[in-house]
C-alpha cells in the first residue's frame, strides 16, 4: 500500500513538473507569437508611411495615364494590372480614382482591390466614404467584408470590428480568408 502511495504521490509530481514545463513553453510560444505579429504589424505602418513618401505633382501624367488606361479597358486582368502601378502612391488623385472605381465599377472583384488599396495607401480621407458604402444595402457581404478589413489595415478598429463582426460568419472561402486576417489584425491592436 505505501509504495502504491508513493508511486501516485511520485506520479502526480511528474505530472505537475511537466505541466509547469508546458505552461513556460506555452507563454514563451505566446509571447513570440504577440512579437511577430507586432512586428507585422509595424511592417505594414511603414509600407503604409511609404506610400505618402511621393511627390504627388510630379507624377500626377502618370497617375492620370493609368487612370486613362484603365477606364479605356474591358478586361479585369489589365484593370488590376494598372490599379496596382498607383496602389503606391497616397495621392489625392489615387484617391479619388479608387472611390470612384468602388463607385461604379459592375465588377465584385474590381470593387474589393480598390477597397483594399485605399487600406494599403493609407487613404484616412475615405474613412466618411467607406462608412457610407458599407451602409449601402446594394452590395454584397463580401464586400462589406472587405471594408471592415480596410478599416482593420487603417488603424481604424471604433469601426473594423463592428462591420467585421457582421459580416465575416460566412463559411465561404473567400469570407474566411479575409476575415481570418482582419481578425489577426484586431487582435494586434495596441
Amino acid at each position: 500500500m505505501k509504495q502504491i502511495f508513493l508511486t501516485i504521490v511520485a506520479l502526480c509530481m511528474i505530472c505537475q513538473t511537466i505541466q509547469a514545463q508546458q505552461k513556460v513553453a506555452d507563454t514563451n510560444s505566446l509571447t513570440l507569437g504577440r512579437q511577430r505579429q507586432q512586428d507585422y504589424v509595424q511592417t505594414g505602418r511603414e509600407m503604409k508611411a511609404e506610400t505618402k513618401n511621393v511627390d504627388c505633382i510630379g507624377k500626377a501624367s502618370y497617375i492620370q495615364e493609368i487612370i486613362n488606361v484603365y477606364d479605356t479597358t474591358k478586361s479585369n486582368d489589365i484593370k488590376q494590372v494598372f490599379m496596382i502601378k498607383i496602389a503606391r502612391m497616397s495621392c489625392p488623385e489615387v484617391i479619388s480614382f479608387f472611390e470612384r472605381v468602388i463607385s461604379t465599377d459592375t465588377s465584385e472583384l474590381i470593387r474589393c482591390n480598390a477597397i483594399m488599396y485605399l487600406g494599403w495607401i493609407d487613404a484616412q480621407s475615405s474613412i466618411p466614404f467607406l462608412l457610407a458604402r458599407v451602409n449601402n444595402q446594394t452590395i454584397s457581404n463580401y464586400e462589406k467584408a472587405n471594408i471592415g478589413t480596410t478599416f482593420a489595415v487603417l488603424e481604424n478598429w471604433r469601426n473594423a470590428e463592428p462591420i467585421l463582426n457582421r459580416y465575416c460568419f460566412n463559411l465561404e472561402k473567400r469570407f474566411c480568408q479575409t476575415c481570418l486576417w482582419a481578425y489577426y489584425m484586431l487582435v494586434s491592436r495596441q
